[in-house]
C-alpha cells in the first residue's frame, strides 16, 4: 500500500514562503489522481477525499494477497504541521 498525502501543492514551500507574504501561485499545482495513474500502470488504487472512500482500501485488504495499491488521500492546503510553524518562528525576534 502507497499512501500519497496530496495538497496539491508544493506543501513546505507553500507553507514557507507564502506565510513570507509571497505570491502561492508558482507553489500550487495542478490536481493529480495519483490512483488514477496507478491504475494504468496495473495497480489498485482510489482516491480517498471521505472516510468512506477508505472502504475501497479495506476491500481490497481483505482480498489481495499481494499487488500495490495506492491511496491517495486529498488534504488541506491550510494545515500547518507543527514542526513547519515551529521551523517558520525559530530564529525570529520577539
Amino acid at each position: 500500500v502507497i499512501v500519497v498525502l496530496n495538497d496539491s501543492a508544493y506543501g513546505a514551500e507553500l507553507h514557507q514562503y507564502a506565510a513570507k507574504g509571497l505570491d502561492p501561485t508558482a507553489m500550487l499545482i495542478d490536481e493529480v489522481d495519483f490512483a488514477a495513474l496507478a491504475q494504468t500502470m496495473g495497480a489498485a488504487g482510489t482516491k480517498a477525499t471521505t472516510l468512506a472512500d477508505l472502504q475501497h482500501l479495506q476491500h481490497w485488504l481483505d482480498t489481495h494477497d499481494e499487488g500495490v495499491f495506492v491511496l491517495d488521500v486529498a488534504i488541506s492546503q491550510q494545515v500547518v504541521a507543527e514542526f513547519m510553524t515551529a521551523s517558520l518562528t525559530a530564529g525570529k525576534r520577539l
